[in-house]
């Protein structure tokens, strides 16, 4: 079973998976994470400043296309 939970940022998504994981046992996968990894080594300290810059895209793409071969 894969549930995907999106929201804008903030909002709890990644606190409401991991209270889903721990009570049903299930994998935790975090895009936000990936995402911070990805800003920091393009030298952005501020997530929010790195997804309006022109690396976005084809980093977002990049995220997606990995969690799209996990799922």
């Amino acid at each position: 079973m894969i549930i995907t939970i999106t929201g804008k940022p903030c909002s709890g998504k990644g606190t409401t998976s991991k209270l889903l994981c721990q009570k049903y046992n299930f994998e935790y996968i975090g895009t936000g994470n990936m995402f911070r990894e990805e800003a920091k080594k393009h030298g952005y300290n501020d997530i929010l400043a790195f997804q309006k810059s022109e690396d976005w895209k084809d980093v977002e793409k990049t995220i997606d296309g990995n969690i799209e071969k996990i799922g």
